[in-house]
């Protein structure tokens, strides 16, 4: 989604605060990421990928061990069930992992670009895409 900042007025270390909130509340926002990630057999599953899906899958994934079974019955993003052996949930767990990472680092850098402008101009001309 776009915001529109009103500049004027503002002194630049309250719209540095104004930007980093946004960029935040925009990360929240993407919530559910689909992700797409290869399986063993080298086809592919969408996945969602937010922290209650991982939370969701790890624990089945438990007890996927605990219980010795072979496989797991998984719904993808389409809403279509599939077979998924050890290997795929934990290539599925490790995506949404490096999924969560580089969300991190991308708003880690973005907070920089923010944090190091000098001028309001210069704020203007830091943009995201999440």
């Amino acid at each position: 989604y776009t915001v529109t900042y009103i500049y004027e007025d503002i002194p630049l270390e309250e719209m540095k605060v104004i930007r980093m909130a946004a960029l935040s509340d925009e990360i929240l926002a993407d919530n559910k990421p689909r992700i797409t990630v290869p399986l063993e057999d080298t086809s592919t599953i969408d996945i969602w990928g937010s922290r209650e899906n991982e939370y969701d899958l790890r624990s089945r994934y438990d007890l996927m061990i605990e219980d010795s079974k072979p496989n797991l019955h998984q719904r993808d993003a389409d809403g279509i069930f599939h077979y998924l052996f050890h290997i795929d949930v934990k290539r599925c767990l490790k995506a949404i992992n490096i999924y969560e990472d580089d969300m991190i680092e991308y708003q880690w850098s973005k907070e920089k670009e923010i944090q190091d402008s000098g001028t309001i101009e210069e704020l203007k001309l830091v943009t995201w895409t999440i």
